[in-house]
């Protein structure tokens, strides 16, 4: 290091190349350091985002299995009553004729 020094000294298109580089070498650390930060935040984004997709997973699969053992919504339980009750009158009109 000290022999590069004293090289440097001696020729000043040397020293301007050693400049050059070393503002380089500054300009790719804080590229790096940005890049780094920058691969941080989207790790953390991801993180936040596959632990909300495996909740919504896990609503859904719920939601499935309660509609494949027969539970029924609010607007099936009314057309299933509704169509129900026609059947019963159909049966109530054909007995009083």
């Amino acid at each position: 290091m000290h022999q590069a020094r004293e090289t440097t000294g001696e020729n000043p298109s040397l020293s301007l190349e050693v400049q050059s580089l070393k503002e380089k070498l500054d300009e790719h650390s804080k590229q790096l350091e940005q890049s780094t930060e920058k691969l941080s935040r989207l790790h953390s984004e991801n993180t936040v985002l596959r632990d909300q997709n495996q909740a919504l997973n896990a609503t859904g699969n719920k939601n499935r299995r309660f509609n494949t053992r027969g539970q029924l919504g609010k607007g099936q339980i009314i057309l299933k009553f509704t169509t129900w009750k026609r059947g019963i009158r159909a049966r109530t009109r054909e007995r009083s004729t």
